[in-house]
């Protein structure tokens, strides 16, 4: 019979050490888990984002969100002092007035209206109780939305998105906001050309056709480009070329080149 995967699962890459070499090539069983048990590096998967050396600690990678990081935690002290200050001045404060003389159990009968005068639609207050609110001078939102975008700005940019790609309310060119979709689709396009080389092909097809046969040959697995390219001034270049007789027409990279079928 072949041999094939039966399931693929997720482990966190800090419950395991690794061993290397002086390459930073990781040994035959230099994947440790827990207490020193040693595994098959076969029987993992391994994708490394962003490594910076040649050694063990490298293989664990950066993520893209250690550049965003401080701005998400100074979104997050923001957004504390924000409902902070919405719940201080979101709503006026009651000044309640009454005659000289009230009663004790008056004012507290009083004090009762008055702070049911924010929650309901609707009181009932004796004429000789004057209610008034109080509106504190405030500037706008005191700046924590503009801190806030700011730093929603900052963190798209961390990775690498264009802040014209978001609700943002900002204006741009349509060949700005074209350029910055762009970037985005290359950097997609890039983390799915890593994933076909280095998880899909090297880790999986090349290991399958290995174990089942003596002289594979390896299938080729590739994701269809999120890059949308402009066939009709390609078609323009491939016509000039051929044109000037510096192309023969009927040459194999041209149909490749057009994405024209054989």
């Amino acid at each position: 019979g072949m041999i094939g995967i039966d399931n693929i699962k997720v482990r966190k890459a800090l419950n395991y050490m690794f061993k290397c070499d002086d390459h930073g090539n990781i040994k035959e069983k230099g994947l440790i888990e827990g207490n020193n048990i040693h595994l098959p590096i076969n029987k993992f998967i391994l994708f490394t984002y962003n490594p910076n050396d040649d050694d063990a600690d490298s293989l664990y990678g950066e993520s893209d969100f250690r550049a965003a990081y401080r701005y998400y935690f100074s979104n997050d002290i923001i957004q504390r002092f924000w409902n902070i200050f919405l719940e201080k001045f979101g709503q006026p404060t009651v000044i309640g007035r009454y005659g000289s003389g009230t009663p004790k159990d008056k004012q507290d009968s009083y004090l009762e209206i008055l702070k049911t005068i924010q929650t309901d639609t609707a009181i009932v207050m004796p004429k000789d109780l004057e209610a008034e609110l109080l509106e504190a001078t405030r500037r706008g939102d005191a700046g924590y939305k503009s801190a806030f975008d700011t730093n929603n700005a900052m963190i798209a940019r961390a990775l690498l998105v264009g802040t014209l790609l978001m609700d943002t309310g900002e204006k741009g060119s349509w060949a700005l906001s074209k350029t910055h979709f762009d970037i985005f689709i290359y950097i997609l396009d890039y983390l799915g050309g890593e994933t076909e080389d280095t998880i899909i092909r090297e880790q999986i097809i090349k290991r399958l056709i290995d174990f089942n046969f003596a002289q594979p040959k390896y299938p080729y697995f590739k994701f269809k480009s999120l890059i949308k390219e402009d066939q009709e001034a390609k078609a323009k270049i491939a016509k000039m070329l051929v044109d000037a007789g510096l192309i023969n027409p009927e040459e194999e990279w041209v149909r490749e080149f057009l994405k024209i079928p054989a």
